[in-house]
């Protein structure tokens, strides 16, 4: 693993949410219309803090980062 002085967050927060969330069924706005199949999506999606916490604890079992990102909720 490389050390790099600075993160992007914004792009960590993207592949992190695209590969830990392959694909999603039954998950829809307010309305009911499901979500497209998006990064957006699936950030909004780890934006919940459930998943989040979820997401994260499987993360870490892949040891794909030390620490958690600053962006992401904490409970």
């Amino acid at each position: 693993m490389v050390q790099v002085d600075e993160v992007d967050e914004e792009a960590l927060s993207d592949v992190l949410a695209d590969y830990l969330i392959q694909d999603f069924r039954g998950i829809g706005d307010a309305a009911g219309v499901p979500l497209p199949l998006t990064i957006e999506s699936k950030k909004l999606i780890l934006d919940q803090i459930t998943l989040s916490d979820f997401a994260w604890a499987s993360a870490q079992a892949m040891d794909m980062t030390a620490e958690r990102p600053k962006n992401l909720p904490t409970p």
